[in-house]
């Protein structure tokens, strides 16, 4: 997406109000996530993750699913917009960070801290939040382009493919770097089960923290009621556990996120391929 799209989408979103901006992007991705192959791979995930649990899925919750993607998704692309319209927007007073205590002991090591998350609620609002609170970061994206437009001194955008090295770098300065880790993009990697069936292992992101001799904080943002949260549960250190057992911690702390609720799960790729 080019800047000038963006920038008549910040436009756009300034005169129409993000609320108004965010419902109609809703109709349009509504649309959209009918159509295949989005409709097919999000029944899928439900699906797994429900039989994981013991329950059935019907037609009627496969659409329900499907629309609350649609607004997440919506949300999301709306607050892209809006931050290439309003550099600190209101919105930001919306989100909690209760993360902030485990990840300013962690950073007192001073060994920089990798935050890994699913592909899981609205990652984008919450990194900007994590900035407006003082946390320098990096946020590593499959396309970082249309979200450049929110970069700060302190907080990058690095392209999925071949930062590894600006990881690298960013972490031993002792800063955080937060990537998704529900989809593998390493072929070589093992498969490990995630809710029942086998995935490529998330080992890119345990060797980088191998590399780094950072610890892995398994993060997720969640909505509650209007607000949003950016949570994390026990962190992964490499000084005390081998790679194996360090994915298979991963794997199970994001199974606990999505099993929370699916409807915030927002893979639109095939994590079991």
């Amino acid at each position: 997406m080019s800047r000038l799209s963006w920038r008549a989408k910040g436009r756009l979103l300034a005169l129409l109000g993000f609320r108004r901006y965010a419902a109609c992007l809703k109709f349009g991705n509504g649309l959209v996530l009918r159509f295949p192959p989005w409709s097919k791979r999000i029944e899928v995930n439900l699906r797994r993750v429900r039989s994981f649990q013991g329950l059935a899925t019907s037609a009627a919750d496969v659409h329900r699913h499907r629309d609350a993607l649609a607004a997440l998704h919506a949300d999301i692309q709306a607050t892209i917009a809006l931050f290439a319209a309003v550099p600190s927007p209101p919105i930001l007073d919306e989100v909690e960070l209760p993360l902030l205590e485990t990840l300013g002991r962690l950073s007192a090591a001073g060994r920089g801290v990798l935050l890994a998350a699913p592909h899981y609620g609205n990652l984008w609002l919450c990194a900007k939040a994590l900035d407006h609170a003082g946390i320098p970061l990096a946020c590593v994206l499959n396309d970082p382009a249309p979200y450049r437009w929110g970069e700060t001194p302190t907080l990058r955008v690095l392209p999925r493919r071949g930062s590894s090295r600006a990881c690298l770098d960013v972490l031993r300065r002792n800063r955080c770097v937060l990537l998704t880790a529900d989809m593998s993009f390493g072929a070589a990697a093992p498969r490990r089960p995630f809710f029942g069936h086998p995935v490529l292992s998330p080992r890119d992101v345990v060797r980088l923290s191998a590399l780094a001799g950072s610890p892995i904080l398994p993060v997720c943002a969640v909505r509650r009621g209007g607000r949003w949260s950016f949570e994390c549960r026990v962190e992964i250190d490499p000084r005390s556990a081998g790679r194996d057992t360090m994915e298979e911690a991963l794997l199970r702390s994001m199974e606990r996120f999505v099993a929370a609720d699916p409807s915030q799960w927002l893979l639109l790729h095939g994590a079991w391929r």
